[in-house]
This record gives structure tokens, sequence and C-alpha cells, in this order.
């Protein structure tokens, strides 16, 4: 039996985004994103087994997309749970299996988290050119992470820690370690003693499941983002950019937040290019009066506070991804995803009703 579906006019979501957008400049609030709150922590995508414990209570549950987690709260995947949450705009974090993940700042301008055991990645962009930080606790040291880049963190039961810089630069431990592109910093400290460190080369074949995983979604989360409605994207250049690199966007067709870049090209840490974006009508203004992140220098020009300034991230004459042929366009706001993607981005099983994974 066929339904007959209605569906919402473009314009009367283009019209709630302005709605949320102006009530947000009302409040004084900068929004860094749209639809979501302006913090870190937000589940874009769950499978398997996750479960959270607020702050504030003793009780466990199970997380579900669209979760916001909060200062103090504490997270756990189980043998088949996976989860992945936004940071920043343009800056994620995935944990693999059996991982035990506390949250103890959720603000952009102070993201620290505490990783007790299990496995992160984290794909991180735009934190140079905002002067953004990501701080990491290991039950062995700290890891601090200023630079665009793609990091891995393993938490092993014994003592044992691991810091992968596939690209980027790591910070480690109270000495300010430097673990460049392409090393890893092993970390182990027994009882009270001071933590151990030892540089290495990564081994070309230090690649597993959790890797291929994580590189799946950044491609498709690029897919989401070259899906999202023209009409969408332009709206985004009729407003200012309130000194950001871009905003998380909601497609619905793949049932995930995106990231829509402001100004020039940008890739992913791993390489892969955002092909919609869009320019704020204070770009080339805020461009040429505020500062600059350049990729020749290294850091930011001297001058004045930062603005939106003009991010120059590589981008690729051609992309080796292909749109999907099924499904809408994707818009702002909210919806759920088409049953096509189910195999490629959508929730996933939320592992049960409530309780600690296991």
């Amino acid at each position: 039996m066929l339904r007959r579906i209605k569906l919402v006019p473009p314009t009367l979501i283009l019209l709630a985004f302005f709605g949320i957008l102006t009530t947000k400049i009302a409040n004084a609030q900068v929004p860094y994103s749209y639809g979501i709150s302006a913090k870190a922590g937000y589940v874009n995508f769950v499978e398997g087994g996750v479960a959270y414990k607020q702050s504030n209570k003793d009780q466990w549950k199970s997380v579900l997309k669209d979760t916001q987690l909060a200062d103090g709260d504490q997270l756990e995947t189980g043998i088949t749970g996976r989860v992945e949450l936004l940071l920043n705009p343009g800056s994620y974090m995935r944990l693999a299996q059996r991982s035990k993940l506390t949250i103890h700042q959720t603000d952009f301008e102070d993201m620290r988290f505490g990783l007790i055991a299990g496995t992160m990645i984290i794909e991180a962009s735009n934190l140079e050119q905002q002067r953004l930080m990501i701080e990491i606790a290991t039950p062995e040291s700290s890891i601090k992470f200023k630079k665009n880049g793609l990091y891995r963190i393993d938490v092993a039961s014994e003592g044992k820690s691991t810091v992968t810089v596939l690209r980027g630069k790591a910070i480690v431990g109270s000495n300010a370690l430097t673990v460049k592109k392409g090393q890893k910093a092993l970390i182990s400290r027994a009882g009270n003693a001071s933590p151990q460190y030892q540089i290495a080369k990564i081994a070309k074949d230090e690649v597993d499941s959790f890797d291929a995983w994580s590189k799946q979604r950044a491609e498709l989360l690029a897919l989401a983002n070259q899906r999202l409605s023209r009409r969408l994207v332009s709206s985004f250049s009729q407003r200012p950019s309130y000194g950001m690199f871009g905003v998380w966007v909601y497609n619905s067709l793949y049932g995930c937040y995106t990231y829509l870049p402001f100004g020039w090209g940008f890739s992913s840490p791993y390489g892969i290019s955002y092909r919609n974006r869009c320019y704020p009508i204070d770009w080339y203004r805020n461009y040429n009066d505020y500062n600059v992140f350049s990729n020749t220098g290294g850091g930011w020009n001297s001058g004045s506070s930062i603005g939106s300034g003009g991010y120059k991230a590589d981008f690729p004459s051609t992309s080796t991804y292909s749109s999907p042929t099924t499904g809408d366009r994707g818009s702002y706001g909210g919806g759920t995803p088409s049953p096509s993607t189910s195999s490629s981005g959508s929730s996933g099983s939320t592992g049960g009703r409530g309780g600690r994974v296991q």
C-alpha cells in the first residue's frame, strides 16, 4: 500500500533556520552551529551498545543519536559499540569498541576529555585558524592538539598508552614532548612514578578495522556535504560569518550533521574535499581586515584579533567520491535518514533501552 508523504516546503525550512538564527543573535550567542548546541559532545552517529551516565545521576542510559553530552558525563562503548561525536565545526571524535570516555569540558575554547580505556580517533580541523585546542587525559599522561590533523589514542589496561600522529602534531605530557607527523609516542607509567615516553615511527601496516571505519565515516560526511541543496548553501551566503570558518548543517538524507565550510576550498585531514562551501557577506571584508592563516608561514600573521579569515586548505581539482543516486538533496533542520542509506550512515542499534553496556 502506497502512502502519500507530505513534504515540507524548502521555504518553511529556511524560515525556521532564520528564526533560530534570530533567536541566537537576540540572546547574544555566537552561532557556532545551527540547530544544535554550540558545544562539543553532540552524538552524530552511534551503533551497537553505547551507554552514558550524566554527572548528577547514577543510572546508565543508552546513547541515542542526537544526544548532547555535558560536562561531567561518562560514556562507554560495548563489544559492538562505536560512536562519533562532534567537536568544534569541522572536527570529529570517534570511539571504538570497549572504550571509556569522561567529558570534562565541552566549550569550544577549552575542549577537554578523558580517555580511561579503549581507542579514539580525532579528525581535527580549524584548530589553528581559531586558536582552539583539544586536550585528552589518559591514566598515564595528557595530550594536547593545537594543530589540524588526524590523531589516534590507544589506552591499554596495563598502564600503557599510545599516541599516533597520522597528520599534524601532538604535545604530550608536562614536559611538552612533541610528536610529529608519522610518529607515535609510547607512554608507560608504573604506580606513582613519572611517566616514561618513547618515540617511534609509524609502520605502514598499522591499520585496523577501526581506522578503516573512521575513514569511511569521513568519506560519508563529505558526501553529505556534497548533497546539501543549493538553496540551503546559498542561504548562508546572505548571513554574516560571526568570525567562524564554517557551521554544522543537518542532511536528512544521511541522518547526520555535516560541515559546511566558509570561503575557499576545504579538505578534511583525510584529504577528502568538501565540494559545497559558501561565502558569508562579510567574508572578503574580514579576509582583508583580520588575521589570515597562511599555509606558507605555518601560523597566524601578526595583527588584530581573530576574524573570519581565509583558510587556504588543500583542495584537489577532482574528487574520487560520487554522490548517491537516490534520495533528496538534504535540508536544514530535523528529519530521519532515508531507508536506502541505512547501511552507510544511519544511527544503527542503540544496544537496548537502558543500563550499562556489557
